[in-house]
């Protein structure tokens, strides 16, 4: 596919490596299109997989941003000034990087579709699509140069630099004023320093006494199913049908359910006293993203996934059938298969609300890497196969459970 931008509508926070995140209406350059519903994009010169659902894409603004570019490059004189209307960050070092917001100088165009300018001193190419110009009345005072620097309708004046003969004296004078000189006595401090902090950084049994860190063997998230079970003297964790209640109650109808973002100060907060606790009172928790995001993390956290990788080869081989579907979920593991029988309702559920835009194919994306165990590299093939297994399920978990022993 053609380079395209898409808007974000929702923040997304990536939890491997591979994954792109960003913010709420964040301009992304996607790359690439996967018919498992996931994007590959780029942004702040990082690029990643993201959900398709997460973003809009061809924001009506970048055509008009690159129709005004296009029309201060035909008929303005350079240089002339632009404002960043996105984010851009440069992966050459022949490219210019810029905040959105940021006034940048634009020296040349090119008809590629490129541009030359100025920011900060350095310059740079960018995208064309990537700035708006500035027109005489939006020029603010103190915003740039005035000396040096035009308006896209104004004819371009002369800019002072200096001259070949001066420039390698000046380079000198620069880097004599800007170099650091470092003796003896510094470093001493240096390593003084280092060796008292060294010595004053507390143990791991002082972190996890303090509730820092959780413990090892006693907490709850990241431990072993069956354990959590054997301590608690359940079949499902305590916390699993607390949160599945709340969200009954305070979430399934709201838009965006499992795909808006809580605090990540809160999230590590309760995720902390959970650990420690066990349990925590969740209806005093106002945000009820807070308590999905919990909930995602839970179980995106077990080890080897509710469903592993060869129960998913399996249920990949029989997509589309039911009842091979519910014989494979049968043959999983006491605890995982009640497990799955006490989510996938919610799920299910979720998805037949219309109000909160999470549809069946919206939750198998969201939550195909999270019950399935994630091993290896990327693979596009293997969403692919989490995607289309989940999916059926979400809309047929009636008829599956149903079947199930």
């Amino acid at each position: 596919m053609e380079p395209q931008h898409a808007k974000a509508q929702y923040d997304y926070n990536g939890k491997e490596e591979r994954e792109l995140s960003f913010h709420v209406n964040d301009i992304i350059l996607v790359l690439k299109s996967d018919p498992s519903g996931w994007m590959k994009g780029e942004l702040d010169g990082k690029q990643g997989w993201f959900p398709r659902s997460y973003v809009t894409i061809g924001d009506s603004n970048s055509t008009s941003t690159q129709a005004a570019a296009k029309s201060a490059a035909s008929s303005a004189d350079f240089p002339y000034m632009a404002r960043a209307a996105y984010t851009y960050g440069g992966q050459e070092e022949k490219e210019l990087s810029f905040k959105s917001g940021e006034l940048i100088k634009v020296l040349k165009a090119d008809p590629s579709g490129w541009m030359k300018g100025e920011l900060n001193g350095k310059q740079g190419w960018f995208p064309e699509t990537f700035i708006v110009p500035i027109r005489d009345e939006q020029v603010t005072q103190g915003a740039a140069d005035s000396a040096s620097i035009q308006p896209a309708t104004a004819p371009a004046q002369p800019v002072s630099k200096p001259s070949p003969a001066e420039a390698p004296e000046k380079e000198k004078k620069d880097k004599d004023k800007n170099a650091t000189h470092t003796d003896d006595t510094s470093w001493k401090g240096v390593l003084k320093f280092l060796n008292g902090f060294f010595k004053r950084r507390p143990t791991r049994e002082e972190l996890i006494r303090k509730k820092i860190l959780p413990p090892e063997g006693d907490r709850l998230f990241g431990l072993d199913l069956q354990r959590v079970l054997d301590r608690e003297q359940r079949t499902v964790p305590r916390f699993v049908t607390d949160a599945i209640a709340y969200l009954r109650e305070h979430g399934i109808h709201e838009e965006g359910i499992f795909r808006l973002s809580a605090s990540a100060a809160q999230l590590q907060e309760k995720r902390l006293a959970l650990d420690y606790e066990h349990q925590v009172d969740l209806s005093g928790i106002k945000d009820h993203n807070l308590v999905a995001a919990l909930f995602k993390l839970y179980i995106r956290e077990l080890p080897g996934g509710v469903i592993g990788t060869a129960p998913l080869a399996e249920l990949g081989a029989v997509v589309g059938d039911l009842e091979a579907t519910a014989a494979v979920l049968d043959r999983l593991p006491a605890c995982k298969r009640d497990f799955m029988k006490t989510v996938m309702p919610l799920l299910a559920e979720v998805a037949e609300i219309p109000e909160n835009r999470m549809d069946a194919n919206n939750i198998a994306i969201i939550f195909g890497q999270n019950i399935f165990e994630q091993v290896g590299a990327f693979d596009p093939d293997v969403l692919k196969n989490q995607h289309a297994v989940l999916k059926t399920m979400v809309e047929n978990w009636a008829a599956i459970a149903g079947m199930l022993a």
